[in-house]
């Protein structure tokens, strides 16, 4: 696949948000 037929960095983007998301809400709601 190409990176025209695909938008690749955007998904990865909002794949790392959402993990940075979930990571820091676990951390806020342990503390």
């Amino acid at each position: 696949m190409s990176e025209r037929s695909f938008p690749w960095h955007g998904f990865a983007l909002a794949v790392v948000a959402c993990i940075i998301i979930a990571i820091s809400a676990s951390i806020w709601a342990m503390s």
